[in-house]
């Protein structure tokens, strides 16, 4: 006994047949007419006969070749890894050995510097000038960008100036306060020459972004996490840090910082990722938002980084 079929199924099935049957094109000579009866009309779904070729920028070779292996003197993990601006250092924040398994904001951290070339470590800066208690960090820190013109003074044989700016959290001092507030302070740091160039109390904390210029220094404030204090960097041990600007923008904690590189007029921009999902790019000139955009992720970033260009940023 034969079952009917459902409307929709036998005319799907003829129309098929009827285009199985067609011949398109012109009517071709007689001698291809028996290699051409045989072939079945492509559909829109075959594959294609060719793959198609793709765009030129996503055809790339590389070849990775191992270098070498850089290896902490102590089993911590390394939660900050950056180049010099030469390229010639690799610098990495650790946790010390008193808190190597902890890892909190307010733990204490160190630097690991080694020649990225030979893969020699650098010493801790604890020499003249330097601490007794060697570099000491939380949360994050910042190398001082290579300006023009001391590349341009410095010879082939002077080593590469690597300055790095520390910022730290201490008790507070006052014999009125029992509460165990944290106090703000930047130390800046000569890598290269072993030596301590400056410290100073300073309302700031990790994260903070140094100006391409070398002028400016951003930083999370201590008082409100979602402002952003700009500071000017002093160029001697005598003089102080100087507030010359505050940003008010985000509606929580800031967690990344970045600069844009200078333009051509001198203004200055900086890239900024908080706890509220935005991601602002903000003008430390006026004080103005110049560009913003909700990243819409449940965790805030904690990873950003700018082109050399400034036209492409990166958060993770």
């Amino acid at each position: 006994m034969a079952t009917e079929l459902p409307p929709r199924f036998t005319a799907d099935l003829e129309q098929s047949l009827e285009q199985s049957l067609e011949v398109p094109g012109p009517a071709m000579p007689t001698d291809q007419q028996s290699t051409t009866s045989s072939a079945r009309q492509r559909r829109w779904d075959d594959p294609p006969e060719e793959e198609p070729a793709g765009p030129p920028e996503n055809i790339t070779t590389m070849v990775f070749v191992k270098a070498g292996a850089l290896r902490p003197y102590l089993e911590t993990e390394i939660m900050q890894l950056a180049f010099s601006p030469a390229g010639s250092h690799l610098i990495a924040m650790a946790p010390k050995a008193v808190n190597s398994r902890t890892f909190s904001r307010q733990a204490v951290f160190g630097l690991l510097v080694w020649n990225a070339t030979t893969g020699q470590r650098l010493q801790d800066p604890v020499g003249s000038g330097g601490s007794s208690h060697g570099i000491r960090l939380n949360g994050g820190f910042a190398l001082k960008p290579a300006s023009a013109s001391a590349s341009a003074s410095a010879s082939a044989s002077a080593p590469e100036p690597l300055v790095v700016a520390c910022p730290f959290l201490l008790p507070s001092t006052s014999p009125y306060d029992s509460n165990g507030t944290l106090m703000g302070r930047l130390e800046f740091y000569d890598l290269a020459r072993r030596e301590r160039l400056a410290k100073q109390d300073a309302p700031v904390c990790a994260p903070v972004a140094w100006s391409p210029d070398g002028v400016l220094l951003a930083g999370v404030s201590m008082l409100e996490p979602s402002r952003v204090m700009v500071v000017q960097v002093p160029r001697a041990r005598e003089t102080y840090l100087r507030v010359v600007g505050v940003l008010m923008h985000h509606q929580a904690e800031v967690t990344q910082l970045a600069f844009l590189p200078v333009s051509e007029q001198g203004g200055r921009a900086l890239v900024s990722a908080g706890r509220d999902g935005f991601v602002r790019v903000t003008s430390v000139t006026t004080g103005r938002t110049l560009r913003k955009i909700e990243i819409g992720a449940r965790a805030p970033a904690n990873l950003l980084q700018v082109s050399g260009d400034g036209k492409l940023v990166v958060t993770v």
